[in-house]
């Protein structure tokens, strides 16, 4: 049992960390804030996601 609790957790901090690297290079690249949202709710689940426009 601990070992699938060490392993979600590592999937959930690599998810996480992800999210970080692609936030700061979106921001650094210049990239559009409508864009850069609709890059970031994609890790989101999709019932969590906000409605589209």
């Amino acid at each position: 049992m601990g070992i699938n609790k060490l392993a979600r957790s590592t999937a959930i901090e690599s998810t996480n960390k992800s999210l970080i690297m692609e936030t700061i290079a979106g921001i650094q690249e210049g990239m559009n804030p409508k864009v850069l949202e609709q890059l970031l709710s994609t890790y989101l689940p999709q019932n969590k996601r906000p409605p589209e426009e």
